[in-house]
């Protein structure tokens, strides 16, 4: 008899609150759950509160703690947690702090949830 394999859990941190709102209803649709944070102060709880998160969807440019510093944080407490981070800026996709790290990739807004899917597989492909 083999487990019914494990949920899971993914932490989605954004200052919009329609980019959450569709965030969660695509985790839910693809079987996850989802934590929600609306910025990086709040984010830095929810995980400290929610071990079982699994990996991190994070936009960059949020007012207080951006997405790169929220992930240097978070990377601090868990180094190996996959990161995907998402932004309908341009010229992102050159920032090291968002390209160079390990076990993370850049989504430019507006995205398909496939793309989506597929950059949240890739990232926790590279931790298995």
């Amino acid at each position: 008899m083999t487990a019914a394999p494990a949920t899971r859990v993914v932490l989605v941190v954004d200052d919009d609150a329609q980019v959450r709102s569709l965030l969660v209803r695509w985790a839910h649709t693809t079987g996850m759950h989802a934590i929600v944070a609306d910025g990086g102060e709040d984010a830095l709880l929810a995980f400290a509160d929610h071990p079982e998160i699994d990996a991190v969807i994070t936009d960059v440019a949020m007012p207080g703690l951006d997405g790169p510093t929220l992930a240097t944080r978070l990377r601090a407490m868990r180094p190996s947690l996959p990161l995907v981070f998402i932004s309908g800026f341009t010229g992102l996709t050159e920032n090291p702090d968002v390209q160079l790290r390990p076990r993370a990739t850049f989504v430019a807004k507006p995205f398909s949830l496939q793309a989506l899917s597929a950059a949240l597989a890739a990232v926790l492909v590279e931790t298995a």
